[in-house]
C-alpha cells in the first residue's frame, strides 16, 4: 500500500512487492530507493517494512502522488508495472500475468492502472479461492 505523511511519500511493503515493481510504480531507480532507505541487495528482503519514496527532482514530471504519476506512464510502462504488482507462481517463480494479459486488463479498463490492478487482484483472489473448493470426485461420502 502507499500513502503520504506530510510531504514525504511512503510505500508499505507487501509480500507480493518486488524491488523492480516498487521502482516502476514510483518512477525511481533501485539505487535511489536503496539509498533513501539504507538497504542493499537486489530484492526487498533487507528493506524496511515502510519505504520512504525519494523525490527525484522532477524526473516523474513533478507528480505529487502515485496516482498522478501513473496517469503519466506510457502504455508499456503501465503493462510492466501491472505485471510487477501481481505475485508470481510459487512453484515455477513465473509471473501470474503475461504481457498480453496485462495489456488486456489495461485495455479493458481504458488504461486506468489503478482500476486494472483492482480487477487483476479480484481475479487472482477468485482463482485462488476456486482452486480450494473440493470437487465431487474428491469429496465422496460413503
Amino acid at each position: 500500500g502507499s500513502g503520504t505523511g506530510g510531504t514525504t511519500l511512503y510505500h508499505d511493503v507487501l509480500p507480493s512487492d518486488t524491488l523492480q515493481g516498487v521502482c516502476l510504480a514510483y518512477g525511481i531507480s533501485a539505487y535511489e530507493l536503496r539509498r533513501a532507505n539504507n538497504f542493499r541487495g537486489l530484492t526487498l528482503e533487507a528493506a524496511p517494512e515502510r519505504l520512504a519514496i525519494p523525490r527525484n527532482n522532477g524526473r516523474n514530471g513533478g507528480a505529487s502522488s502515485t496516482r498522478e504519476f501513473r496517469t503519466m506512464m506510457t502504455r508499456e510502462e503501465k503493462i510492466r508495472a501491472l505485471m510487477a504488482h501481481v505475485p508470481t507462481r510459487r512453484q515455477a517463480n513465473k509471473p501470474l500475468l503475461s504481457h498480453d494479459e496485462a495489456r488486456a486488463y489495461l485495455e479493458f479498463n481504458d488504461w486506468n492502472f489503478d482500476q486494472a490492478l483492482r480487477n487483476v487482484k479480484v481475479d487472482v483472489e477468485w482463482s485462488s479461492q476456486r482452486s480450494k473448493i473440493p470437487t465431487k470426485s474428491n469429496n465422496r461420502s460413503y
